[in-house]
């Protein structure tokens, strides 16, 4: 239970900036239609429970070592916190590998240019494959869940609290200025920072136990 309120928090914390990065592609996917909008957003959510399965699916993985599990969970921990850091702009990335969004990007392109009755859903299946800081924080979430079900729950909940403000300010996204957009970007690292550390305590706390 603990996990689905932290991805919804999560979610929920950084969606302003979601919006404020997705928000056209929201714009070109619902055209102002309910029913666009809907599909759009399910599309976008179903890629991330798959992404979420997947992560709880490796969590379980690791869990099967016995104490591999706090090891995994510190880990994924530290990995939170350095994906926060750099969201927030705090920490610089020395490496920047672009070919995964470049192509992702490229795929884009040519769903935009469909016109089909589910062309929606389509594109936002696509888009939830987009590299996003937020969304490894996600991830992280899901994978110490150590459960491909429970892993994509959790990413269901995180794909379901962005469309409150995907919504809302997707349709004015090109006019959010660049400090609200850094500011959200600052919202959205600590959260995951803040997740990061949580899941870092409980590994330790149950290597404390474990000792005793």
């Amino acid at each position: 239970m603990e996990s689905l309120i932290a991805a919804g928090l999560l979610g929920f914390l950084g969606s302003a900036h979601c919006a404020a990065m997705c928000g056209g592609f929201y714009v070109l996917a619902s055209k102002r239609r309910w029913g666009r909008s809907i599909q759009y957003a399910l599309g976008k959510t179903v890629t991330y429970a798959l992404l979420g399965s997947l992560a709880g699916a490796l969590g379980a993985s690791a869990a099967m070592f016995g104490a591999a599990r706090s090891v995994f969970s510190i880990t994924v921990g530290v990995l939170m916190i350095a994906g926060g850091l750099v969201w927030a702009g705090w920490l610089p990335v020395f490496v920047r590998s672009t070919t995964l969004s470049s192509r992702i990007s490229r795929l884009l392109g040519r769903v935009l240019k469909r016109t089909g009755p589910l062309s929606p859903a389509l594109l936002g299946l696509t888009n939830g494959l987009l590299p996003c800081g937020l969304l490894y924080g996600g991830l992280g979430i899901a994978a110490v869940t150590t459960s491909a079900s429970h892993g994509a729950l959790v990413m269901t909940v995180f794909g379901l609290a962005t469309i409150p403000s995907l919504v809302v300010f997707g349709v004015v996204a090109s006019r959010i200025g660049q400090s609200l957009s850094r500011y959200m970007r600052v919202v959205g690292g600590l959260a995951v920072i803040g997740f990061g550390l949580l899941t870092i305590y409980r590994a330790f706390s149950v290597m404390s136990h474990v000792g005793h």
